[in-house]
This record gives C-alpha cells, structure tokens and sequence, in this order.
C-alpha cells in the first residue's frame, strides 16, 4: 500500500495536470520554422559554475507537498521521447535518466537514446526522460526562449539538486526539493490515465547522477506508489564517486583498494567496518556521505525510515573492476575517501557494507556488477550489456564480463561459460 505522502502527492499532481494539461507542451523556442534566432553559442560546460548549451523542450509543473492555492507550480524542463500531457497506451517501461553535476541533461538524454534508444524505437514501448535541474545563470542565458521569461522556470543554487535541496524562492512560488519534482514524475508514471500498460521503470545516472540516484532511491517513498499499481521499480547507479551510507561506520584500512589492484573481484564479506576517529574527519558522516545533518527533505522522510525503506529498493550497482588510473579526477575529499581509494573500491566496500547491516533483506533485491577493463565512463558502466540488461531488460546480467555479487561466500559468475 503506498503512504500517506504518496497519496497527497498523487491527488496533488492529478489536481493539477486536471487544472491545467497545456503545461505539458513543448517548448515554442525549440518548434522548428517558429523558433528565434538561438543564443551565441556558449563554450562547453568546464564546471558547475558554466551555464548550460541547452534548456529540455518540455515542461512538467513541481510542487512542493501541502500546496496551498496561492501558490503557483514551478516549471521543471525534461526532455522526452513522447510528448507528455497526454494518454500514451502501450507503454511499458519507462526509462529515467538524470544528468550530472554540469546540469547537461542533452547529454543524459543522448545517453539514454543511445543505450536504451534503439530497442525502444523498435518495440516502440518504451518512453525516454531526462529532467533538468537548472541553476540561476542557465536561466539568465536562455530567458528570451523560456515560458515566461523564465521566470516560472525552477533553479537550484549551486549543486544543491545533487542532494535533494529546495529550489530557489520565487515571488508567488514556494521552493520545492529537486527530490520532490522526482517523485512528481513517478506520480504522473503511476497515473493510469496517461500510462495505462506501464509495467517497469527504471532511473538511472552516471558519476554525480548516480550519487542522486542513489540517494533519492534511499530517500523516496514515491516509488512505493509506483509499486502500488504494479509497476516493477529499478535503480541504476553507475560509477558512484561515493555513497549514502545508514550508520556511520566505515571499511577498515586494509580492506582499501589497494589491496585488490590488479585482482579479480572477490566476495566482500572479508571487508570489515568500523567507526572512524572524528578528529580524522569531523564531517565524514554528514549527509550525503551519512545520515548527519540532513536536509529538509531527508529529515520529512525520517533517518529511522529511510534505513529500514533502503534494502527494499531494487538497486543496481555498476563499477570498474579495478582501480582507476590516479590521474582520474574523483571526489577525493575525506568523506569520499573514507569510503575507499577509488570508484572500484568504494562500490565493493559500499556493497559489503549492505550486506554486513542488511544480509539476506538486502541480497535479495540489490546487486553489484562489476565490469573488467571498464574504466570511469558512462559507455563502459551505462551502455554495456549489463547496463541494457537493467534499463530495459530483466535485470539479470549475461554477459561473462560481468561479475554479479551474490550471498557471502559466492563467487562472481560467468553466466555465459557457465562456470
């Protein structure tokens, strides 16, 4: 049964798309012969600081939960396959992709065109989302292209979409958590009305996307509703810089990635935990690397909740097999690195530590899949036969490149030599 919060969030979202469906429009600035002159072009996103080079066409309206009638919904921009706002009968899985910290949502969609794309096109079942969480100067580059000016676009400030943060304020608009506009779209998945056959859905992201993934899968109760009318919910979460871990103990010393470089996987239960010296790294367990100082919308869910919600999420973990190169830039900040040395490492002690906290509960529904001679890259992680196997497939990995850990003790199986 979906809770309470997902109920008022589902009402909510039906009262609106009720109120007004031409929300659900593409963009006029992007319908070809109508659309003005674009901006100059802008030099490629080195940081987070750049704007972007693109605004998705379409628009979908966020709210914050308890919306009260004098205030109006935000815009959120995502691009899609399928033009939104209307019934769409024969879908049946839905892929969701979220883009990284340079806010390039063309390049997260590109992606899941290209991974998932193709067998989408030809089974023509399937939609393609990617939303955009935009930052002040990205509106201020494309204000003469944007619904109203702009101004009842949503924008976060800084990275603070990555965590689930508020939007910024706006006059007549009330700020909502990036977290929010993500269970939004679930709620508008789950509506019968629009996706009447949908039967899976999947949200994936790659580096600072999959830090997202990660923790909104901890953190929502949304996908309980999609749940709730029978509708298989997956996360993907590739290459993880780091992750959100429940308590605030951490893998030993010795079980860092130097130890394993260059050796093939082995089962994690010899990875042991302990609680770190604060005075080594005072913030190492603030959210998001724990559960200390949690934002508005963590601390609504509730930490106790979201540790026992967590091990029932369907969660897909995909890494390296080995240790990346050193030049590789990853979070390296003391919170990330009490996790581990690298990508490779902080997955398998991540995934080790669900099983120590968790075991059986948590073996049954997530899994860790690591790629040999992959390096930090979406091609590699997203778009390997895994990858496909879990944006559009059964979830189940048969390609011998891919190592699967199951129970403690069990080795990683090459499902295609059988062995």
């Amino acid at each position: 049964m979906p809770s309470l919060q997902s109920i008022v969030l589902y009402s909510a979202l039906a009262a609106i798309l009720a109120a007004a469906p031409a929300v659900f429009a593409q963009n006029p600035a992007h319908a070809q012969d109508t659309a003005p002159a674009d901006p100059a072009p802008a030099p490629a996103a080195a940081s987070p600081d750049a704007p972007v080079d693109a605004v998705a066409p379409q628009f979908m309206p966020v709210f914050p939960l308890g919306l009260d009638d004098a205030a109006a919904p935000l815009l959120l921009p995502l691009y899609s396959n399928l033009p939104l706002g209307r019934p769409h009968p024969g879908v049946k899985r839905a892929v969701i992709m979220v883009h990284g910290i340079l806010r390039d949502a063309s390049t997260a969609y590109a992606r899941a065109l290209t991974y998932a794309g193709a067998a989408a096109g030809e089974r023509g079942d399937t939609i393609l989302l990617a939303p955009q969480f935009l930052s002040a100067s990205d509106i201020m580059r494309f204000a003469a292209h944007l619904p109203d000016g702009g101004k009842s676009i949503a924008y976060w400030q800084a990275d603070g979409w990555l965590l689930g943060d508020d939007s910024a304020s706006k006059t007549g608009t009330r700020p909502v958590s990036s977290f929010t506009a993500l269970d939004i779209l679930l709620a508008y998945l789950a509506e019968k009305d629009f996706f009447p056959d949908l039967q899976q859905a999947t949200i994936a992201g790659f580096a600072d996307g999959a830090v997202f993934v990660q923790t909104y899968a901890a953190a929502s109760r949304a996908p309980d509703l999609l749940e709730s009318v029978m509708v298989e919910t997956r996360f993907l979460v590739a290459g993880a810089p780091h992750y959100l871990y429940m308590t605030g103990v951490r893998p030993k010393e010795q079980t860092d990635a130097k130890e394993s470089a260059g050796k093939q996987a082995t089962a994690p239960e010899s990875v042991g935990f302990t609680r770190p010296e604060l005075t080594i790294c005072p913030g190492y367990d603030h959210y998001p690397f724990g559960m200390e100082r949690l934002n508005d919308y963590m601390r609504q869910q509730g930490a106790s909740q979201v540790r026992l919600r967590y091990p029932t999420r369907r969660v897909h973990y995909i890494a390296p097999a080995a240790p990346l190169p050193s030049a590789t830039v990853i979070d390296r900040s003391c919170a990330a690195r009490l996790q581990g040395d690298d990508i490779a490492a902080r997955a398998r002690n991540y995934f080790s530590y669900l099983q120590t906290i968790y075991g059986p509960v948590a073996r049954s529904l997530q899994r860790l899949h690591v790629i040999e001679g992959a390096g930090w890259d979406a091609a590699a992680l997203l778009g390997s036969a895994c990858g496909n196997a879990i944006l559009l497939g059964d979830g189940v990995c048969e390609t011998g490149l891919i190592g699967t850990f199951g129970p403690p003790g069990e080795m990683p199986k090459d499902r295609e030599n059988g062995e």
